[in-house]
């Protein structure tokens, strides 16, 4: 018994340094995602300084494209054709205006920043966790609810 208890006060002392370290390693991690990207590009000061105005700017437009969140939300199987319909076709609506905004940005990264830099700068903010356009995270986009029965018909028929 007392071998039982030294071994369960030794997993517990661990588990409680790992967590305490957990959490000293998120609160080093920058607050600014720019600071973040600028590192991992290898950008020079001078590139760095343009990449933080452009990128803000840039951050600030992506965010006002994102819909106004209204108070009430329906599961899809109590939505009409019509409401479906309706966002299905708002949804392609913000998607082409998020792609324009990016390939207008796509100039301007280009004057600091070679396409290497831009495409890596682009696949990590897709994986920046709900931090940049079109990720999941809270509030994003994700799973409405249960799939309806004919979702995984054949559509081969």
């Amino acid at each position: 018994m007392k071998r039982f208890s030294i071994v369960v006060s030794i997993l517990l002392a661990l588990a409680v340094t790992a967590n305490a370290q957990s959490k000293k390693s998120k609160k080093e991690a920058p607050k600014d995602p720019t600071e973040h990207f600028v590192k991992a590009l290898e950008l020079d000061d001078a590139a760095a300084a343009k990449f933080a105005d452009v990128y803000k700017a840039y951050r600030e437009d992506v965010k006002a494209l994102r819909p106004e969140k209204n108070g009430e939300r329906k599961r899809p199987d109590e939505k009409t054709d019509a409401e479906v319909e309706a966002e299905i076709q708002a949804q392609f609506d913000q998607s082409q205006k998020l792609l324009d905004l990016r390939k207008s940005y796509y100039g301007k990264f280009r004057e600091f920043m070679t396409p290497k830099q831009i495409q890596k700068f682009y696949m990590m903010e897709k994986h920046a966790g709900g931090h940049g356009p079109g990720q999941r995270g809270p509030g994003g986009p994700g799973p409405q609810g249960p799939r309806p029965d004919n979702a995984s018909a054949n559509f081969d028929d």
